[in-house]
């Protein structure tokens, strides 16, 4: 079943109604189809998207660039906006809990951050000292996480023009960052 007003999850139960678990995807669900036993469609209603979800890979799938499953890291997220991977770690945002996860390329924890500058975080990109540029999509602010997850620093805020963001992109050659917005506006940004 989808859960449409209660979060972004779809609910799994037995044919004689118990609950056997909550599956966490991107945004509230509208629709969801069956491809196969390992294998459903959610649609997003009025967001205008769907995914694929893979019912027996729970947690973060690395794959190489042929498609193969290299390692299945399995943690519990209730709902990933975004990912993004550096040689070695692994950073991806949970929004139901306002926080930035770093973790090794087998998994292991390297740390998490949590911090009021940062409200329903989406957008994520890491530079090349392994800083984390994150957007808080409801805090209307961009802030950088230093490589280690202990410090951080709020680079723009609503005062600055940011009004729900939701995406965001560092270049690294460049040192340029694209801010995307839910009105489907852009904005580049020079970091020095």
């Amino acid at each position: 079943m989808t859960d449409y007003y209660g979060g972004g999850k779809l609910m799994e139960y037995k044919y004689d109604g118990k609950h056997i678990r909550d599956i966490p995807i991107s945004n509230e669900p509208f629709s969801l189809t069956a491809i196969d036993t390992d294998r459903i469609a959610v649609t997003f209603g009025d967001k205008k998207y769907l995914e694929i979800i893979n019912t027996t890979e729970p947690g973060i799938v690395v794959m190489d660039l042929n498609g193969k499953t290299l390692n299945t890291i399995d943690i519990y997220v209730f709902s990933v906006y975004n990912i993004t991977a550096t040689s070695d770690r692994i950073y991806y945002t949970d929004s139901h809990r306002n926080t930035v996860n770093c973790c090794s390329m087998t998994g292991q924890e390297i740390w998490v951050f949590n911090n009021k500058s940062i409200s329903k975080p989406t957008g994520l990109s890491v530079d090349s000292n392994q800083n984390v540029f994150v957007v808080g999509q409801t805090s209307n602010k961009l802030t950088l996480i230093q490589h280690d997850g202990k410090d951080s620093k709020v680079l723009l805020s609503g005062c600055d023009g940011l009004e729900s963001p939701y995406a965001g992109n560092y270049n690294k050659q460049t040192k340029i960052m694209c801010l995307g917005y839910q009105t489907g506006s852009v904005a580049l940004y020079q970091v020095s």
